[in-house]
């Protein structure tokens, strides 16, 4: 196919139909960019190289599967991105401006995801395995809200903000981890429920505060160490919304340095 960059205009139709089609890219900054109205057909296993498959709101894109190696696939605008399976081997997927990933099935994370401004992923109850070299990075000024999932496989930083204007909003989601795990950047808030297991140990260490919100719960499984030891001299960094906001412990460890730690308005359980 195509070596080199083009733009699908705006109610224009590409159709792959073979078997199997290679889409060579010169580099990353090589794209194929579906303009809004535009419609991309896979009637194949279609597989990028190094190259950006961009796709704007208003674009269709549906088909068989797609693999970029070293490339990017990068949904850009308010829409539904829905999928399942092992996702990309080698390359890498980004969400921007307002997208909405959705799993509808056990999935199997192998790279690197990226939320760039306002994202959602929902997970409808489901897993996302993150296996080798599988993680999630929220972007600066952006916020990822994680809703209704459970995260196997969470350790040695595989989710993490770029700097501390991020954000990772937890809305009944389990953490299952397999590793210990640091969070040094950004700002977290817990909607509903947030329940960490796996027996590992999980630092809190970014110098912004993170919320519990109003009928919110953040719970700490047994044998899991929740150890508070943020990088600035502050106590108050694990903030209660109010007398509705619960931090409970099933058998698990809350560990405070010598900085200290302040539980306000809130509910302790133990």
């Amino acid at each position: 196919m195509n070596k080199y960059p083009f733009l699908a205009a705006s109610l224009s139709a590409c159709i792959f139909t073979t078997t199997f089609c290679n889409i060579n890219f010169s580099s990353q900054q090589s794209a194929i960019s579906l303009a809004n109205g535009s419609l991309l057909i896979i009637g194949s296993n279609i597989t990028g190289w190094n190259g950006t498959l961009i796709k704007n709101t208003d674009a269709t894109m549906t088909g068989s599967s797609i693999t970029f190696i070293n490339g990017i696939l990068s949904y850009n605008g308010q829409q539904d991105v829905t999928f399942s399976g092992t996702y990309n081997q080698d390359g890498s997927i980004e969400l921007a401006n307002s997208a909405i990933m959705s799993i509808t099935n056990q999935t199997n994370l192998t790279q690197t995801l990226t939320f760039n401004g306002q994202c959602t992923l929902n997970g409808n109850g489901n897993i996302i395995n993150m296996l080798s070299n599988g993680k999630i990075l929220v972007e600066k000024g952006s916020s990822l809200l994680l809703n209704n999932v459970t995260l196997n496989g969470v350790g040695n930083g595989n989710i993490f903000c770029m700097d501390n204007t991020g954000t990772l909003t937890f809305q009944n989601v389990a953490l299952l981890q397999s590793a210990d795990y640091t969070f040094s950047i950004g700002h977290i808030d817990i909607i509903s429920n947030l329940s960490i297991s796996g027996g590992y140990k999980f630092t809190y260490q970014s110098p912004i505060p993170s919320t519990i919100t109003s009928n919110s719960t953040l719970f700490l499984d047994r044998n899991v160490t929740f150890s508070y030891d943020p990088g600035i001299m502050s106590k108050d960094l694990i903030v209660f919304e109010n007398s509705l906001s619960t931090l409970q412990l099933n058998g698990a460890t809350l560990h405070v340095t010598l900085t200290g730690m302040n539980l306000t308005n809130g509910i302790l359980l133990i």
